[in-house]
């Protein structure tokens, strides 16, 4: 079975990091490690995520190493570092997936196994009862090469 390394940057995301650790707690496919990468919050973000690793132990937490600039992408690279998944995801602290994402997405790849990276469509939401459109591009990408020189 293929662990799927989830990647997720904080920084002051106390108000929605809870309901992001849920939901890939929550996944089907649970062979999965979640390694998040905190950038200096000074709310209650740091707490809420280490009482969430104590409680599952697919999850870790790290710091943004101190010689790294500022920001997601230095948060990102220092969890790829450490990361032992066979495929790699990124997500941001407010960030939800469906339940079977994972499942889904390993089969996909089973299916396509010539690819090296797949973009699905994401939504934008107030609550999961309130779900916006589908959208997986900028609106200004008149291309698939545009958009994955973009990407």
């Amino acid at each position: 079975m293929a662990t799927v390394s989830i990647i997720i940057p904080t920084f002051n995301s106390d108000k929605y990091i809870l309901e992001t650790l849920q939901c890939v707690a929550d996944q089907s496919h649970a062979d999965l490690e979640c390694i998040l990468v905190d950038d200096g919050s000074v709310d209650k973000t740091k707490k809420i995520v280490k009482d969430f690793v104590h409680i599952d132990p697919r999850f870790r937490v790290l710091e943004r190493d101190s010689k790294m600039p500022k920001g997601a992408n230095a948060c990102r690279n220092t969890a790829l570092f450490k990361a032992r998944g066979d495929y790699i995801i990124f997500l941001d602290a407010d960030d939800l997936l469906a339940t079977t994402a994972l499942a889904d997405r390993l089969e996909d790849f089973s299916r396509h196994c010539d690819m090296d990276g797949l973009v699905y469509t994401t939504r934008s939401f107030e609550t999961l009862s309130n779900l916006g459109p589908e959208h997986n591009q900028d609106p200004e990408v008149e291309s698939a090469e545009n958009y994955l020189k973009m990407f």
